[in-house]
C-alpha cells in the first residue's frame, strides 16, 4: 500500500477514469479501484507517513501533500514536537538553490511540496500564520517568487503560500 501512495495511486486512477473506455471491464476494475482508495484513505495518508517524509527529507507529490489530508491532520499541531516538522519545512524553503540543474530541478519539487504545506498548514492551523512569521517563512518564499530560475511550479507554491 506505501508503494501505491508513493506513486499517488490515487490520482492516476482518477484520471484513468476521465478517459474514454470501450472495455466496461476497464471501467469497473476503475470504479473498484477508486473505492478501495477512497475507503482506505486514512491508511495512504497517515500523519506518521507525512512526518517520515519530512524527517527524511524527500518530498514528492502524494496523498499526504493534498488539501484533504490537512483538512483532517492540522489538528496534531497542538503537540510541540509536531511543529518541529514545520521548522524543518521552512528550512528546505530557505535552501539556496542549487547550480547543477538536474538537482536544481529536484530540488524546485521539493521546495513546492513544502511550500504546499505550508500554505495548508496556515490556512488550517488557528495558529499557524503566526508560527510561520515567528520562523520568518515570508523572506525565503518571497525570494523564490523573485527567482528567475526557479520553474512555473515553484513559483506557483510560492506565490499561494505567501
Amino acid at each position: 500500500m506505501e508503494h501505491l501512495s508513493m506513486i499517488n495511486g490515487l490520482n492516476i486512477v482518477i484520471k484513468l477514469q476521465n478517459r474514454p473506455w470501450v472495455d466496461q471491464d476497464i471501467v469497473a476494475i476503475l470504479e473498484r479501484l477508486f473505492k478501495f482508495f477512497d475507503q482506505n484513505y486514512t491508511e495512504f495518508s497517515s500523519f506518521e507517513k507525512w512526518k517520515k517524509q519530512i524527517n527524511r527529507g524527500q518530498l514528492t507529490w502524494s496523498s499526504v501533500h493534498t488539501e484533504k489530508f490537512w483538512q483532517t491532520s492540522f489538528i496534531y499541531f497542538s503537540e510541540a514536537d509536531n511543529l518541529e516538522c514545520i521548522k524543518k519545512l521552512v528550512k528546505i524553503v530557505a535552501e539556496p538553490r542549487l547550480t547543477n540543474e538536474t538537482e536544481a530541478h529536484e530540488q524546485d519539487v521539493r521546495k513546492a511540496v513544502a511550500l504546499y504545506d505550508l500554505g495548508e498548514f496556515s490556512r488550517f492551523y488557528p495558529l499557524g500564520r503566526s508560527f510561520l512569521e515567528q520562523q520568518g517563512a515570508k523572506e525565503p518564499i518571497a525570494l523564490i517568487m523573485g527567482n528567475q530560475k526557479a520553474s512555473p511550479e515553484l513559483k506557483k507554491e510560492a506565490i499561494t503560500c505567501y
